[in-house]
């Protein structure tokens, strides 16, 4: 017997802190995490520019906001994330 599928329901939610293009979404564990991306940022000269930028936000469920994980991921420049599981009864002894 097959169960009825759910509607899916869309609500508002909290708006990201700052205008960013590519931005990676990853949903772990039950939280939903903002990796990365491109802003407009200001340069020392007044100049906007496109600026990669390699940090985490996690999103509080609980106080319905965004809050910062990383401030900068070492070497992740052009990098791209992904979530993955191992198996830690399964790894060999290095």
């Amino acid at each position: 017997s097959s169960r009825p599928l759910l509607p899916t329901r869309w609500a508002p939610f909290e708006a990201f802190p700052q205008e960013r293009s590519s931005l990676s979404l990853v949903s772990l564990a039950g939280t939903l995490y903002a990796i990365g991306g491109f802003a407009t940022l200001e340069t020392e000269s007044g100049e906007l520019v496109p600026t990669e930028l390699n940090d985490i936000w996690r999103y509080n469920e609980d106080e319905k906001k965004w809050e910062g994980v990383l401030r900068e991921i070492a070497y992740a420049a052009g990098a791209t994330c992904l979530p993955v599981r191992l198996n830690v009864l399964r790894l060999t002894k290095m």
